[in-house]
């Protein structure tokens, strides 16, 4: 299983951070065959107070939580039906010889009397079997690496200017996360639980700053106060913001500086 939050119904998470969920579970599914994603109250069971609501609900973290081993490893295939219906059984015969079960035999118990020790292991079932650990742990490796390397990841791609005359110059500059997730979730920016984002302009006297909100119908929100640091509530996933200041001054050296706690830091000079 390739389980995801929330434990109980009435705690589903917020609507763009599940399609954040849902692209990573299905790419999950691919690298490990034989698993599914799943919903933990939905497809499992009802869990109050489950570590993965905490670290989503109180962190806004994307985050799973997979449950190892499936009988479909037995035989890399859904359960037969008929003459190998018994699924475990017929993996233990087959590829275990045996190794999965213990001998009945007898056993004198001091209150019982004569009992029988022996039967299934265990951990038949719930563990994998030695030979198939490798490359079990593996997909379960790759699955987390392609998790950890969809984390957002801030780039300056651009910054271009334009002369307003009077001694005044327009600076634009695109911010870009080439990654899945954003740098905050919906959680996280609905509860404020993170820092923002800022996107900084320095080696040039800013009088005036701006988010740009639709760059074709020439749509910006000022920022009044410290125009030369804006604050930038989310970067989407897989997207960019524009922002735009005003400055005195024309061809002067600076430096757009763009600060994500969770998507690194990263620099473009311009002239």
């Amino acid at each position: 299983m390739i389980l995801r939050g929330p434990g109980v119904p009435q705690d589903e998470y917020r609507p763009s951070d599940v399609q954040v969920f849902d692209e990573l579970g299905r790419i999950g599914e691919r690298i490990l065959p034989g698993y599914k994603y799943m919903i933990v109250w939905k497809d499992l069971y009802t869990v109050w107070g489950g570590e993965l609501d905490w670290i989503y609900g109180a962190r806004g973290v994307i985050t799973f939580s997979n449950e190892l081993f499936t009988d479909f490893k037995y035989f890399e295939k859904a359960p037969e039906t008929g003459r190998f219906a018994n699924t475990a059984a017929d993996f233990n015969e087959l590829l275990l010889m045996g190794e999965a079960t213990v001998p009945w035999k007898k056993f004198m118990h001091p209150q019982y009397g004569e009992i029988e020790i022996g039967g299934t292991k265990k951990n038949f079932g719930r563990v994998e079997p030695g030979f198939l650990i490798q490359a079990e742990a593996h997909r379960n490796m790759a699955f987390a690496f392609y998790h950890a390397n969809q984390m957002p990841l801030v780039k300056v791609d651009s910054v271009w200017t334009k002369s307003l005359g009077n001694g005044l110059t327009e600076v634009n500059a695109i911010v870009t996360n080439k990654r899945l997730i954003p740098t905050h979730t919906q959680q996280d920016v609905e509860n404020k639980i993170s820092p923002p984002d800022f996107v900084s302009l320095t080696g040039a006297n800013a009088i005036a700053g701006f988010i740009v909100n639709n760059p074709l119908q020439n749509i910006a929100t000022e920022q009044k106060r410290d125009p030369g640091k804006l604050r930038i509530a989310n970067i989407p996933g897989n997207g960019q913001v524009q922002v735009r200041w005003i400055v005195q001054g024309a061809g002067a050296n600076f430096t757009v500086t763009a600060e994500s706690q969770k998507g690194g830091t990263a620099s473009k000079q311009a002239r």
